[in-house]
């Protein structure tokens, strides 16, 4: 089966390799070449993930042919849209394919994977103490607290890029309960983005349904790991 990839570069000072066809499937490596060759081992570990949550997995081939069709640059701009060489707003990756408008099945997919993550977050923080959860167990790293509230602000933003949210003061204080209350938002919306053909430039950077449906399967993974490794190095 032919999975499409697509390389965004200087993310964060790291690329991501997209499988642009699977929500929540992707790699992170120090650069772009890495981050392909590395999708062959996360499009197993991504087929195995969905095992782990279902008998029926939607995406499941024995056979994996990874195509490299686009390769894209993030990078900055200042208040007058104008490109800067750091410092800036960054511009993340727009592919061809977050033109096209997410399916009814495209989005029941996004529901049941971000249903996935979500348990796993919370397992992996259930019966925490305040200690654990505000403290540093990393030098540099986000707090777990932080890291959630972190990820609850991100779907706000995310959906935000769409012009579908509230105020951003309307955001609880308290990151369980911002969890709980911007994913409920997050559902109530997702459904009306089937056949949406819409396209958003905001700040210098265009956003689609299909491009936010990309960043949030992705987001909630990636710092479900981040907080695996927190919780490894507390001892």
């Amino acid at each position: 089966m032919r999975v499409l990839i697509g390389v965004e570069n200087n993310n964060e000072g790291r690329s991501v390799a997209w499988s642009l066809e699977q929500f929540g499937c992707y790699c992170l490596a120090p650069d772009g070449q890495s981050a392909v060759v590395g999708m062959a081992r996360a499009i197993p570990e991504y087929i195995s993930w969905l095992g782990s949550h279902t008998a029926h997995p939607w995406f499941a081939p024995d056979d994996i042919d990874i195509r490299l069709t686009e390769v894209v640059d993030d990078y900055f701009v200042n208040d007058q849209l104008e490109r800067v060489p750091a410092g800036g707003r960054i511009v993340k990756a727009w592919f061809q394919t977050d033109w096209k408008p997410l399916s009814r099945e495209d989005v029941e997919h996004v529901l049941q994977l971000l249903t996935w993550t979500r348990q796993d977050i919370l397992s992996l923080v259930a019966g925490l103490d305040d200690a654990t959860l505000d403290a540093t167990l990393i030098e540099g790293e986000w707090t777990i607290r932080t890291i959630l509230a972190h990820v609850a602000r991100s779907e706000w933003w995310l959906v935000d890029r769409l012009g579908r949210t509230h105020p951003e003061e309307m955001l609880s204080p308290d990151a369980f309960t911002r969890l709980l209350e911007e994913r409920g938002r997050l559902l109530e919306i997702l459904p009306d983005l089937v056949d949406l053909r819409q396209v958003v430039g905001r700040d210098g950077e265009f956003w689609s349904p299909r491009k936010v449906a990309r960043r949030l399967c992705w987001h909630e993974r990636d710092h479900i790991q981040q907080i695996s490794k927190l919780l490894a190095a507390r001892g």
